[in-house]
């Protein structure tokens, strides 16, 4: 009786450890992949600034080109 029980907690152990390699295996998997979507969105959002900063700047020097000259004439 004692064997067997001996036998059924090293079971019982053997399968916590694995439950726990699972686990982190799964980590291993899923981060990586949270960390390139997170740099993708970074970089999207830091596309996004710069087109509408340069939209921005762009129309900022046609108004200051059409105060100081007028209306250019094409």
């Amino acid at each position: 009786m004692g064997n067997v029980q001996k036998l059924d907690l090293w079971i019982s152990h053997h399968r916590s450890q694995e439950n726990k390699s699972q686990e982190k295996s799964y980590e291993l998997t899923v981060e990586p992949n949270i960390k390139t979507k997170n740099l993708f969105y970074s970089r999207l959002y830091r596309f996004f600034i710069l087109c509408l900063s340069n939209i921005f700047f762009s129309s900022m020097s046609w108004i200051l080109h059409i105060l100081r000259m007028g209306k250019p004439s094409f």
